[in-house]
């Protein structure tokens, strides 16, 4: 059991450390010109909280909602050009 949590939280600080990176992003983006987004981290990262979710789904629920709160607020804050950041906020939203 404490592999589970170890991972959750491991796995909860990268979810943090790689919006943090696509807020700052978004944050520096004019405006006016728009913003593409790399997600592939992200997409990553979605990807171990499904596999999570075999092992502790309410873990990966929880992960999942929070992946989707913080894409939220980047979404929010910046103009992104392309729907790979909104694609993987379907993805995390359907993982809880």
């Amino acid at each position: 059991m404490a592999q589970i949590e170890v991972t959750e939280e491991s796995l909860r600080a990268e979810l943090d450390d790689v919006l943090a990176g696509l807020a700052a992003e978004a944050a520096d983006c004019d405006p006016d010109d728009g913003w593409y987004p790399d997600t592939s981290e992200l997409e990553d990262l979605l990807d171990q909280v499904e596999d999570l979710a075999g092992e502790a789904p309410d873990a990966a629920r929880e992960l999942a909602g929070h992946a989707a709160t913080r894409i939220r607020a980047v979404l929010a804050s910046g103009n992104c050009l392309t729907d790979d950041l909104a694609d993987t906020l379907r993805r995390a939203l359907e993982l809880t």
